[in-house]
């Protein structure tokens, strides 16, 4: 197999994504890869009358808060998971997520994008989408995805 030596690991803080980021983090120690954690707040969309310079800054702080809170979370999440020998890294970006997660796999000349899936069909998946698939299809690397075990 071809050497892996960075994979991007993105978290949603939801169960499927803690699957995922656990897949993620036993690849990279099997492979003694450079582990990069991400998550990816999706800013709201401002237009019309609340476009205005006023309700922009209040948004802009809102946005920084939840960046804050966000950082504490994973950091403490990650506290518990992440094997002291482990390089990791983690990153905190704004954006459209399947975009983002492509975008920075690029950049970092990753090797390896390990996600979760989260199962969704029919109407919650038309209605959101799915990031994984997005990210499958235009990824330039491989993308190992996890499939969350069934609830019964």
């Amino acid at each position: 197999m071809f050497p892996i030596r960075k994979i991007i690991a993105p978290t949603d803080f939801s169960d499927a994504s803690q699957e995922g980021l656990k897949a993620a983090i036993e690849a990279a120690e099997k492979f003694a890869a450079e582990l990069i954690v991400v998550h990816v707040n999706v800013r709201p969309l401002i237009s019309g009358a609340y476009s205005k310079p006023d309700i922009q800054s209040k948004v802009d702080l809102l946005m920084n808060s939840m960046q804050t809170e966000v950082r504490r979370h994973l950091d403490e999440m990650l506290a518990g998971l992440i094997p002291g020998n482990l390089r990791c890294q983690v990153r905190l970006i704004e954006g459209q997520p399947a975009h983002e997660i492509v975008h920075l796999a690029k950049q970092e000349g990753a090797d390896l994008i390990v996600m979760a899936t989260h199962g969704h069909s029919g109407f919650n998946r038309l209605m959101t989408g799915s990031v994984a698939e997005k990210v499958v299809r235009t990824a330039h690397c491989p993308v190992l995805t996890i499939r969350p075990k069934q609830r019964e």
